[in-house]
């Protein structure tokens, strides 16, 4: 009986397939994480981006007030005749810095923010972290 070519017997896996497995499976390895934390929390530059805009924002609401408070979360200022909070906010499973009025409103500034503190050093400090970043900021 003849046998065709290609039933010959040969080994499983040769040892080249093992190293190239090897070196794909440690390459995975090696970059898992960082494609995880750019897929779910963006670029660095995008949170930096958000975080300027976050100041010049906060430089336009906050030009000519008065600051009537700051706890280590809050901030309270007055304009006119309303009282103006910012506020870390949890809401919906989304953390925020927001900015609300005593008489009601809701303004998210960012989203995303871990933890943000105010100070009262020469003007109003924050150091803000977002993904496990710090940014600082002064106000006037």
């Amino acid at each position: 009986m003849i046998k065709p070519i290609f039933l010959k017997h040969r080994p499983a896996f040769s040892m080249i397939e093992v190293i190239i497995s090897l070196g794909l499976l440690i390459t995975l390895t090696l970059f898992w994480r960082p494609m995880v934390q750019l897929l779910t929390h963006g670029s660095p530059d995008a949170d930096i981006l958000a975080v300027l805009k976050l100041d010049a924002t906060l430089e336009q609401q906050l030009v000519n007030k008065s600051v009537r408070q700051v706890t280590s979360n809050r901030l309270d200022f007055t304009a006119e005749d309303k009282v103006y909070q910012l506020e870390r906010y949890r809401g919906n499973g989304a953390v925020m810095l927001r900015l609300t009025t005593d008489k009601g409103g809701h303004m998210p500034l960012l989203l995303g923010i871990d933890d943000i503190s105010f100070t009262t050093d020469d003007g109003v400090r924050y150091l803000l972290r977002k993904h496990g970043r710090l940014y600082t900021g002064q106000i006037r």
